[in-house]
């Protein structure tokens, strides 16, 4: 049986999740055991372990939301594009903007009583 878009789809975002997951768990990781190797090596307190820690952690952070942001502008892109045809419930419609879109009993110049 070959596969569906629907498969294909659940399956990439299986795979999204899970690196994610692994970026999220191995990159602090990382960056603290060097960091405690550094320190081990400099006789440094754990302070460079803490400091790296904290690093690994933020710019994980910082790559996923950037990341989420990125994915989010796409799809609202591909949104506004299937759906530009239909007016947005929440902007007015260029009838409603235009003064001269009125109805021509309200557009009609006050008369005047003038005596010549």
């Amino acid at each position: 049986m070959p596969p569906t878009d629907e498969n294909q789809n659940r399956y990439q975002g299986m795979g999204d999740g899970f690196s994610r997951a692994f970026e999220l768990g191995l990159t602090p990781a990382i960056f603290g055991g060097a960091g405690f190797l550094i320190d081990r090596w400099l006789g440094f307190t754990p302070v460079l372990t803490i400091i790296m820690t904290v690093l690994g952690v933020v710019g994980v952070f910082l790559r996923l939301w950037y990341g989420y942001d990125a994915e989010m502008r796409v799809h609202e892109a591909a949104l506004v594009g299937r759906f530009s045809s239909k007016p947005s419930r929440l902007t007015k419609s260029p009838a409603a903007k235009s003064p001269a879109a009125k109805s021509p009993a309200t557009n009609a110049p006050a008369a005047t009583t003038e005596a010549k």
